[in-house]
């Protein structure tokens, strides 16, 4: 499941904070990385992570 939570910046990177006890990270990746994601999410359910 991709998360919901995102951020899309002007340039279209998308920013996401993962939580990883105690500590918090945030995450930048550029468009066409997330939008691999998002088709391997589709296409692939049973691959992606919850």
């Amino acid at each position: 499941e991709l998360l919901t939570d995102i951020e899309i910046f002007d340039n279209k990177w998308v920013a996401f904070v993962i939580d990883a006890e105690p500590d918090q990270v945030k995450v930048t990746i550029r468009p066409k990385t997330w939008k691999k994601w998002q088709k391997a999410a589709t296409d692939y359910p049973a691959w992606v992570a919850e």
